[in-house]
């Protein structure tokens, strides 16, 4: 698509993190978490990820408290879905 067509004009658009004083920590939700995460989802300290860590998920498998605590201990914020506050 031609920008002519829509009427915008990337040169005079500011980037979008220039409306940010300062940018904002990764929120990633994910429904469970495996062992694979911890190489799929490069998160570091002061991200934040909303997963289900129920005691169920955890005893069905569905989550992994090995990757669960990795990502703690990295210094990531995690919460259950229904609680999580933005940041």
């Amino acid at each position: 698509m031609d920008h002519a067509d829509d009427g915008h004009d990337p040169a005079r658009t500011p980037p979008l993190a220039a409306h940010h004083r300062r940018p904002c920590p990764p929120r990633v939700a994910i429904a469970h978490l495996d062992t694979t995460a911890l190489e799929l989802l490069p998160l570091r300290a002061g991200d934040q990820l909303i997963v289900n860590a129920a005691r169920t998920a955890v005893r069905a498998h569905a989550t992994s408290p090995t990757a669960l605590a990795r990502f703690l201990d990295a210094g990531c914020g995690c919460c259950p879905p229904r609680t999580c506050t933005p940041a």
